[in-house]
C-alpha cells in the first residue's frame, strides 16, 4: 500500500485508487500533447510568416512560412538574437521597436526591408505584439511578416506612368 499526502496528512492508498489516478495523469498527458500539436498546426498553417522571442529578443519559434521566407530552418534559429539572422541595417530598427513595444505595450507597426539569402530585397510590414506568460508575467514577442514587395513595385509603376 503506498502513501498519499493530502494537506500533510498521510492518505492510505490502495492498488486500484492508484491505477485510476495513473489512468486520469495519462488521459491529461494525451489532451496537453493534443492541445500542443493542435497550437503548432495552427501556427504552422497561418501563411504570412510568424515568429516568438523571449523578453530577451531571443527567438523561441517559428512557422514554416517564416522559415521558407528567410531560407531558415527553426532549429537554426532557436536561441538567437535577431543579429544573428538579420542583415546589419536591419538589426537596429528591429531592437528598437522590440524596446517600444516592452516599454509601452500595444503593438507596433512597421515597414522593414529584408534581404534573404537570394539577395532580392522584400519590403515587409512587421506586426509585432506582445503575449504573456499564465502567470501575467512577460512571455515574449509574437510577430508576423506581410510581404509588400509585389504592392510597392506596382505603386512605383504607377506613379511612374501617372508622371508621363
Amino acid at each position: 500500500m503506498t502513501n498519499r499526502k493530502k494537506d500533510c496528512v498521510a492518505v492510505p492508498l490502495n492498488e486500484g485508487e492508484l491505477k485510476r489516478l495513473v489512468h486520469e495523469l495519462q488521459l491529461h498527458q494525451k489532451e496537453l500533447e493534443q492541445q500542443v500539436y493542435l497550437l503548432k498546426a495552427v501556427i504552422n498553417n497561418v501563411p504570412d510568416p510568424v515568429f516568438y522571442k523571449d523578453p530577451d529578443g531571443k527567438y523561441m519559434g517559428c512557422n514554416k512560412a517564416f522559415e521558407e521566407y528567410l531560407d531558415v530552418q527553426q532549429e537554426g534559429i532557436l536561441g538567437k538574437d535577431v543579429q544573428d539572422i538579420e542583415t546589419a541595417d536591419m538589426i537596429e530598427l528591429h531592437h528598437r521597436m522590440d524596446k517600444e513595444l516592452i516599454q509601452k505595450g500595444g503593438r507596433v507597426i512597421y515597414e522593414a526591408k529584408n534581404r534573404p539569402k537570394d539577395g532580392n530585397v522584400r519590403n515587409d510590414i512587421v506586426h509585432k505584439a506582445l503575449f504573456h506568460k499564465a502567470d501575467g508575467s512577460l512571455g515574449g514577442i509574437v510577430a508576423t511578416v506581410t510581404d509588400i514587395t509585389e504592392l510597392k513595385h506596382a505603386k512605383e509603376a504607377l506613379a511612374e506612368s501617372e508622371a508621363i
